[in-house]
């Protein structure tokens, strides 16, 4: 039996469904094809009713500019609690090893 992989569209639809949240979902018309190719990328694991902090990590490189040598090689999805309760949601950068 050969298992469909999650992807990242998987992840946001469980955020979504589990906390309540609107995160796009593909299709995602009118998005730019890098942010659905995006979506579309595998991820090692769904999130589960574990305690939070989860991190999540999708799988292979990613270009966010299409034709650009700029390429994406870890990416990581970190699920955690807020520190206020409706704060807006922050996005943290790491740190690129050259």
């Amino acid at each position: 039996m050969k298992l469909t992989p999650h992807v990242v569209n998987d992840v946001m639809s469980w955020l979504n469904q589990k906390y309540g949240l609107t995160l796009p979902l593909l299709p995602l018309a009118g998005w730019s094809r890098s942010v659905v190719a995006l979506w579309q990328k595998a991820v090692n694991k769904l999130p589960d009713d574990a305690p939070l902090p989860q991190s999540i990590d999708v799988e292979g490189d990613w270009q966010p500019l299409s034709g650009s040598r700029f390429t994406v090689t870890q990416i990581r999805i970190v699920i955690r609690q807020s520190d206020t309760t409706g704060s807006t949601p922050s996005i943290t950068r790491g740190t690129q090893d050259d």
